[in-house]
């Protein structure tokens, strides 16, 4: 006899209370992720420094890390929480970020 596997939405992925532990959605199902070395934490914020240099002289847009979550993939849904990413002013206007993913 199969056993249906309940997807999650990004949505209800976000609702969820902190489960102590690195994870994402991936494909409507959570996945657990390795927490990263301290050699990848002084990458990615030497990549935030440069970018966010880049877009600030630039008037570019956001730069976001310490892996909060972006929607790459819906139906099923996929939340990814980049080390660093970019999103122009074009995509979404200055000011604050929404408290939703993008």
């Amino acid at each position: 006899m199969a056993i249906a596997t309940v997807l999650m939405t990004a949505e209800e992925y976000a609702a969820l209370p902190d489960l102590g532990r690195p994870t994402e959605l991936v494909r409507g199902e959570i996945i657990e992720m390795n927490p990263p070395t301290p050699r990848h934490g002084q990458v990615c914020s030497n990549a935030a420094h440069i970018l966010g240099r880049y877009a600030a002289d630039h008037n570019a847009g956001h730069v976001v890390c310490n892996r909060a979550g972006v929607v790459t993939e819906r139906d099923p849904d996929t939340v990814r929480g980049p080390d660093v990413w970019f999103v122009s002013y074009k995509k979404v206007p200055k000011g604050p970020l929404p408290s939703k993913y993008l």
